[in-house]
């Protein structure tokens, strides 16, 4: 049988991380690696436009690169914070109004599907 993880049943459940799921790594990666990658491609074209070697100018290659990784970086832990502090508001206003969240009956798919009469 599977042991993934519990499907919640508690409307306040959704919103709870119980950190026994760890953060995949491109999930944590994936701003910074995708900033450098095109801020990498952008000096890239700008050499070609420029008609001088892909390569030229290897320095602003990487100090731009490694600003973009930063800044990509940077906008990743903003999102994490303003995601974290959206979850805080929701599960206080579920918390202080838990009679409009009523826990919902699980029904099984005979119980939700019509039954089907072919039509020719």
């Amino acid at each position: 049988m599977a042991t993934g993880p519990t499907i919640p049943t508690d409307p306040i459940e959704l919103l709870t991380n119980d950190l026994s799921r760890e953060e995949p790594f491109l999930n944590k990666h994936w701003s910074a690696g995708l900033c450098g990658f095109v801020t990498f491609g952008a000096v890239c074209f700008g050499n070609w436009s420029a008609k001088k070697p892909l390569l030229s100018g290897i320095h602003q290659h990487a100090l731009f690169t490694s600003a973009a990784v930063y800044i990509g970086h940077i906008i990743e832990n903003y999102r994490r914070d303003y995601l974290a502090e959206r979850d805080a508001v929701l599960r206080h206003y579920i918390q202080l109004h838990s009679d409009e969240f009523p826990i919902p009956e699980r029904k099984k798919f005979g119980e939700i599907l019509e039954p089907w009469i072919p039509i020719r």
